[in-house]
């Protein structure tokens, strides 16, 4: 239903924002790939991290957005507006979050049919960091804790059937 709505609301609005430069609608990954043909060709805005690596191609570069949904896209740019990005996400790294408009593509035929956006402006919305290597992640440690009461309980019934057994 908000997948519908958003491209009901993106039709109708769709020739006021060519001629008022009205800002156009944010999406998620998903949602661009889940309406493919929906949104084909048109101006569409998301923000995520920048993960991975920039990939060079002269001029042009490869980089992967990755939303909050950890769903990702790979958004196609010029070099120079590239180099506005700082941090890119890795297991030792917080990429810059970033706010990309571009042109959607579900069957890019520059790029061999792959599906991308071509960034036609890049703002950094706040600029990534290097993770805490001692940062401890809570699910691990908790997660951690009750394997070891399940694994304590599980030998002290063991023990207690092998005594029993026993007598």
């Amino acid at each position: 239903m908000k997948l519908l709505f958003k491209s009901l609301l993106l039709y109708l609005l769709l020739p006021i924002s060519f001629v008022y430069g009205v800002t156009p609608i944010t999406f998620t990954v998903s949602e661009l790939i889940n309406g493919k043909q929906l949104y084909n060709n048109l101006v569409v805005q998301f923000q995520g991290e920048v993960i991975g690596q920039r990939l060079s191609k002269t001029d042009y570069v490869w980089v992967n957005i990755q939303d909050a949904e950890y769903n990702a896209i790979g958004a196609y740019m010029s070099r120079e507006m590239s180099d506005l990005i700082q941090y890119y996400g890795t297991h030792k790294t917080r990429g810059d979050q970033v706010l990309i408009e571009g042109v959607y593509h579900t069957k890019c035929e520059e790029h061999g049919g792959d599906t991308d956006i071509h960034v036609l402006k890049l703002e950094i919305l706040q600029i990534g960091s290097a993770r805490d290597p001692d940062e401890l992640n809570m699910n691990l440690v908790i997660g951690c804790c009750i394997l070891f009461w399940v694994i304590l309980y599980l030998f002290y019934r063991k023990k207690k059937k092998s005594q029993q057994a026993s007598i």
